[in-house]
């Protein structure tokens, strides 16, 4: 038996035997295959750290031993007395230290009809992308504003054979409403991984409130899991089956075209003009490039060297 959790949530996985499901069936449409059981949560943190503390301890009492925990995101010494770390850890079933991952990506916006945020002011990025090998498969680490950046998921599937990402979050209620679920089922979906999102939910304070709403989504971008209530303390069970995971990659094997940076570059041709080697998954995004690159020197009143494309690698 082997279990995983993410603070804001749990989780716990079991191992079943079983036949694979296929694309699009649902692995609990047929009978269990390679099951593992996970529960994700979610609470309400407070300006209290042992009430916080006390509230996870409720979540998880009474329960089958052989955890392993990823706790995220909390506050971490920094490198410099104004500056700490958003901080997600990964522990094992006997307490030891399997990952850490500081946020890369840091909360300064503005959000319309919303607060304004500066996380820098008091958080420094961290620069490692940090995936970890588990009982119940290869875990990429990521905390909540990160999720808006698709590049660090398609790293963590294609560069660090990520399985499972895991996303412990506490967008606010305006952000949340609007893009929450809609990015988690896009990164699950783009990567073909299982995706397990706790969070922070309801009133923190007078002034700050988050949105809640725990999921869990499996490789096809389906959500499998998710808190009855989206801002009540509590946690969403589901099953996990790698051979359904398998399948979906199987079928649409993206990770064969998929290039993580694309590479490009210009060559001189025998006439002088500059020929641009263009990746085929970067085709579109260098004809725009080279589309305003006209468009500026038209409005400049200058000229600029013909661009050619004369293959697409």
């Amino acid at each position: 038996m082997a279990s995983a959790a993410a603070l804001g949530g749990f989780a716990r996985f079991y191992c079943r035997a079983g036949v694979a499901a296929e694309i699009p069936k649902r692995a609990s449409m047929a009978k269990p295959s390679n099951l593992l059981k996970v529960a994700v949560g979610q609470m309400t943190a407070s300006a209290d750290i042992q009430s916080n503390f006390q509230t996870c301890a409720g979540l998880v009492q009474d329960r089958e031993a052989g955890l392993w925990l990823s706790l995220g995101g909390f506050q971490e010494k920094g490198p410099d007395a104004g500056h700490l770390y958003n901080t997600h850890v990964v522990l094992d079933d006997a307490g030891g230290v399997r990952g850490v991952y500081r946020k890369i990506h840091l909360f300064d916006v503005d959000v319309p009809g919303g607060p304004v945020l500066k996380e820098s002011r008091s958080t420094a990025p961290g620069s490692d992308i940090i995936a970890v090998d588990s009982p119940i498969g290869k875990l990429g680490l990521t905390v909540c504003y990160d999720l808006r950046f698709p590049e660090l998921y398609q790293q963590l599937r294609f560069q660090e054979n990520a399985q499972i990402l895991l996303v412990p979050s506490a967008f606010t209620k305006k952000t949340g409403e609007a893009h929450w679920e809609i990015l988690l089922r896009a990164r699950a979906v783009e990567t073909q991984c299982y995706v397990i999102a706790a969070a922070q939910a309801g009133k923190h304070n007078e002034k700050r409130e988050s949105y809640g709403d725990a999921l869990i989504i499996d490789p096809w971008g389906t959500v499998i899991a998710r808190c009855a209530d989206k801002e009540a303390t509590g946690i969403a069970v589901a099953e996990l089956d790698h051979q359904f995971l398998e399948s979906v990659r199987q079928r649409m094997p993206i990770g064969q075209l998929n290039e993580i940076i694309p590479q490009e570059g210009c060559e001189k041709h025998e006439s002088g003009d500059e020929i641009m080697v263009l990746q085929r998954s970067d085709i579109v995004a260098q004809l725009l490039i080279i589309n305003l690159h006209a468009k500026i020197a038209r409005l400049a009143d200058v000229s600029i060297p013909d661009i050619r494309i004369e293959r697409v690698v």
